[in-house]
């Protein structure tokens, strides 16, 4: 990709070239990935909620209320989400029947996998989306003054009938 990028740049303004040509990518990194972050975040706190909501039916009522509240709170303030992290599902409180403090585990462990991969799909779509655009116009970026359409050119130097390079370069040696 620098190599295509650099291709047409003049000796003389390489340095810089180079220079802004790692700038604008590392920005494009930066904000391509605070932007893929920033889609899962918002992603993942709808489809906690949603799938806290679905799995919160087959608690007991008491229990049911509190899962979904913790997930919605979490989900609003950024927190984790897990039984024993303090976050969506507080620990049950003491006295609670072992077989049901292993069920809210499996529920909650099962409302965060489901909740992650619902997220992920409009997540991913974002750079698929940005590759595709970043295709296209490349597709559709005119070709160079001395281009001829329908022939391919190399990369590197050119030469003429009389074997100058192109810029002033001479021609490879050959050895017999």
């Amino acid at each position: 990709m620098v190599t295509v990028a650099m291709y047409h740049v003049e000796p003389t303004t390489a340095g810089a070239a180079s220079g802004v040509l790692n700038t604008i990518r590392q920005i494009g990194t930066v904000i391509g990935s605070a932007a893929v972050g920033a889609v899962l975040q918002n992603r993942l706190a709808a489809s906690l909620q949603d799938e806290a909501a679905k799995r919160a039916v087959g608690l007991p009522a008491g229990v049911g209320s509190r899962f979904l509240e913790g997930f919605r709170n979490a989900a609003e303030s950024g927190r984790e989400v897990g039984v024993g992290q303090g976050g969506a599902m507080v620990d049950p409180p003491q006295g609670t029947p072992t077989g049901l403090v292993h069920h809210i585990e499996q529920v909650a462990a099962a409302t965060f996998e489901h909740g992650v991969v619902h997220a992920m799909r409009p997540t991913l779509a974002l750079p698929v989306i940005v590759i595709a655009v970043g295709a296209l116009a490349c597709f559709l970026v005119r070709r160079g003054p001395g281009a001829h359409p329908g022939r391919r050119q190399p990369p590197g130097p050119s030469y003429d009938r009389a074997g100058n390079g192109r810029r002033g370069m001479a021609p490879p040696a050959t050895h017999r």
